[in-house]
């Protein structure tokens, strides 16, 4: 008789389970820009697409942006690749200071910053930062700039954080 319950609850919990399966909660038609290696602009919006192995050169190109939270893919549709997206983000603010931060590089001109969910879009930055120690000035305008511990500093285009869409 327990055994039949357990078996019955089972299928009921499974058939809950199937029903809650993650699918894909909103779809997006973007215009996206290849800003860099598995990284992509929406056209005209200050969000970031980033991407896991996607080689899709893109300029303006139509797709459909298909998410679930935070993850989920993106369809270009001129040529039908598919591929899987990690996060989108949108650019934020960071309140005007001297901040201490370590930064490891994700791509080019787009890093992590450790112990954050937020990365950091800079001008042309071509280290291969990893766990680095940086210095991070931002001004009240909102422009900010890396000082490296050797002297040398990089600019940094903006703050982007997590799109929960």
């Amino acid at each position: 008789m327990l055994a039949q319950r357990l078996t019955s609850w089972s299928v009921t919990c499974l058939a809950m389970l199937a029903l809650a399966a993650p699918s894909y909660a909103d779809e997006y038609r973007v215009s996206v820009t290849r800003d860099d290696t598995n990284l992509y602009r929406i056209t005209g919006k200050d969000i970031l697409i980033q991407t896991w192995g996607c080689f899709e050169f893109a300029f303006g190109e139509d797709a459909l942006l298909r998410m679930s939270g935070r993850s989920g893919s993106i369809v270009f549709l001129d040529q039908g690749q598919k591929c899987q997206v990690s996060a989108v983000y949108g650019k934020t603010r960071v309140p005007a200071g001297t901040y201490s931060v370590t930064l490891s590089r994700e791509s080019q001109d787009w890093y992590s910053v450790l112990g954050m969910e937020m990365r950091i879009k800079t001008l042309a930055c071509y280290e291969y930062w990893f766990a680095e120690s940086l210095t991070l000035k931002v001004d009240s305008d909102g422009s900010a700039i890396l000082y490296k511990k050797d002297g040398g500093y990089e600019f940094v285009e903006g703050f982007y954080g997590p799109l929960n869409l």
